[in-house]
């Protein structure tokens, strides 16, 4: 218990607190970016890219309309984290303090890229058994 006493009145504490709450400054206008930027690709481009690979996946001319609101707002949701970690993913990299030009940056990013496109794919093929 007396360690607990020690380390909150120790000075290396109340500075590591204070070094916090100076980087939260300018850790939160990232995160609201963030934030506005998954709302845009969600609510505007996840929207049209949805529209593109539904026609490329069924093959013909698709009217968004015939699509439960439900599984829409699903499948948008899919490509706006998708594109979201596409964006982030260099920022990481570069945190952790590795080289964004060596191959685990071209791995992770095409994985996303295969995972977010293959998840839309097998809702759209399960929409369109039913």
């Amino acid at each position: 218990m007396e360690i607990f006493k020690y380390a909150i009145n120790s000075l290396s504490f109340r500075i590591d607190l204070g070094i916090f709450a100076i980087n939260m400054i300018f850790i939160l206008p990232g995160i609201l970016f963030l934030a506005t930027l998954y709302l845009v690709f969600k609510l505007w481009i996840s929207d049209i890219i949805l529209k593109f690979l539904m026609e490329i996946f069924t093959g013909e001319i698709v009217d968004m309309k015939e699509y439960p609101k439900k599984d829409r707002n699903r499948m948008n949701r899919y490509i706006s984290v998708g594109l979201i970690l596409t964006l982030i993913i260099p920022f990481i990299l570069a945190c952790l303090s590795l080289d964004t030009n060596n191959i685990l940056y071209y791995i992770i990013e095409i994985t996303v890229s295969i995972v977010t496109v293959g998840l839309v794919y097998k809702n759209i093929k399960k929409l369109k058994n039913k």
